[in-house]
């Protein structure tokens, strides 16, 4: 009776042993994958803080068709006569860059316009007729510039500055002598408008700038540069 039951104790002695052994390798086990698991941080991307990357991003140029509009009529100096203003036209063009997770944009850009006035007598410098404003400008603008807002209809807004190269040319006097006056300073405009996704590397775009140039002013005359127009034109991403 005594053996059997040393027997029993020894078999059960055994059993609590193994049972010790599995679970300390076990537990060694399970601290070994733990310890060779990956815990570095996630790769950082710039679509972690500021979302989607834009539809259409990347450099571009681009060009446009204006029309313009004087706000101010010109103003004889002599007698402070107004003489109205006529439309006119102008051009652009500009190479820029738009970024890929923000809707900004800015770009460089020549401007040219031309608009006219009325004939008009001059108490001093007699008759004054031909009268033709042309203005280059050059600015650098910076834009919001969201594309495909809705379907591939998007929105820019925006502003630059820069300066103008401006000539003012009339004949004046009962000969109709030719005069000039030509002039530099600074430029400040401001833009809004609507573009339309073609593809993504080609949109149609259409709006409205506010453009001032300051004045141009000779003894006679005092021209106000100060512009609105319409525009329309296209931009290409390469």
């Amino acid at each position: 009776m005594a053996v059997s039951l040393g027997g029993a104790s020894l078999a059960q002695s055994a059993g609590v042993q193994a049972a010790g052994d599995a679970g300390a390798w076990s537990n060694a086990l399970a601290l070994g994958v733990a310890s060779n698991a990956d815990t570095s941080e996630p790769e950082w991307t710039g679509q972690d803080l500021l979302g989607d990357r834009q539809d259409v991003w990347g450099y571009y140029f681009r060009g446009s068709l204006m029309g313009v509009e004087p706000t101010n009529d010109v103003r004889a100096r002599s007698d402070g006569q107004r003489v109205d203003t006529d439309d006119g036209f102008g051009l652009t063009a500009a190479a820029g860059f738009k970024m890929d997770y923000l809707p900004l944009a800015w770009e460089f850009e020549y401007m040219f316009r031309r608009f006219s006035h009325d004939s008009y007598t001059d108490p001093v410098a007699g008759f004054v007729s031909d009268n033709d404003v042309s203005l280059h400008t050059f600015a650098i603008n910076v834009l919001y510039d969201q594309s495909n807002l809705l379907g591939p209809v998007g929105v820019y807004a925006g502003g630059g500055v820069g300066f103008r190269l401006s000539s003012f040319s009339f004949s004046s006097g009962s000969g109709g002598s030719e005069s000039s006056i030509s002039g530099d300073g600074l430029f400040i405009q401001a833009m809004a408008g609507v573009t339309v996704t073609i593809d993504p590397n080609l949109q149609l775009y259409g709006g409205v700038r506010y453009t001032d140039s300051g004045k141009i002013r000779n003894e006679f005359l005092e021209v106000d540069t100060a512009a609105v127009g319409g525009e329309i034109g296209l931009r290409v991403y390469f």
